[in-house]
């Protein structure tokens, strides 16, 4: 099992999204997206996009406030590269537009204490996992 993370911005969420959901064969959906880019209440649970299944998890906080949202991504080894890959190019596609310093990679978090993950969990009161 893996678990990657990043921050992205708002206006590639439907693409990244779908791009992951593709790999990791989630059902994806543009009405579940929308509804959680649309929620205004910015401390509902309703703003989190959740998309899982009984081995892959996505989460994105996607409260309309910001525009900078949190990525996170939990898989198994046999997706681990795709998965991988795929939100290196974003999020290198992302630095560059943004006159960003490039990243070395996204690291796999899986395991550790202090990931976007639990401060979700923190925030929102709630076990996604």
């Amino acid at each position: 099992m893996v678990q990657y993370e990043m921050y992205f911005t708002n206006e590639y969420t439907e693409e990244i999204i779908s791009d992951l959901c593709n790999i990791m064969k989630l059902p994806y959906s543009d009405e579940k997206v929308n509804k959680a880019m649309s929620e205004k209440d910015i401390y509902s649970k309703d703003n989190l996009l959740i998309i899982q299944n009984e081995e892959c998890f996505i989460c994105t906080n996607c409260s309309n406030i910001e525009y900078i949202y949190p990525l996170i991504i939990r898989c198994p080894d046999a997706l681990s590269e795709a998965v991988n890959q795929c939100m290196f190019i974003w999020d290198q596609q992302i630095r560059l537009e943004y006159c960003q310093e490039p990243s070395k990679g996204i690291p796999n978090v899986y395991g550790n204490d202090n990931t976007l993950l639990k401060y979700l969990e923190d925030v929102y009161q709630m076990r996604f996992l």
